[in-house]
């Protein structure tokens, strides 16, 4: 099995309101991050939505694939290509 260590090329945004359309979000808007990651500071201590993006090329040849994500805060949702494949609540 191949493993693929997907820390870094990270886009983070925060977000205004409750529940938007991550499609419709400018590109432009995002900052590079590399993971873990926090954009909590004393400074600015945000407490809204938030979202990470990361495009993963894949080989052809892969039969199967399987993302580990070692931690995410509070509530994470988890979309490819548009459709949600998971759901995390809990920190």
């Amino acid at each position: 099995m191949n493993k693929t260590i997907l820390c870094e090329g990270w886009r983070f945004q925060k977000l205004p309101g409750v529940s938007p359309d991550l499609r419709a979000l400018p590109e432009d808007g995002y900052q590079r991050v590399s993971l873990p990651h926090t954009w909590y500071t004393d400074e600015d201590p945000y407490r809204g939505m938030t979202a990470y993006r990361h495009t993963l090329e894949t080989d052809p040849e892969w039969k199967n694939a399987f993302l580990k994500f070692d931690g995410a805060d509070q509530h994470a949702w988890i979309y490819i290509n548009d459709c949600l494949v998971g759901e995390h609540r809990g920190a």
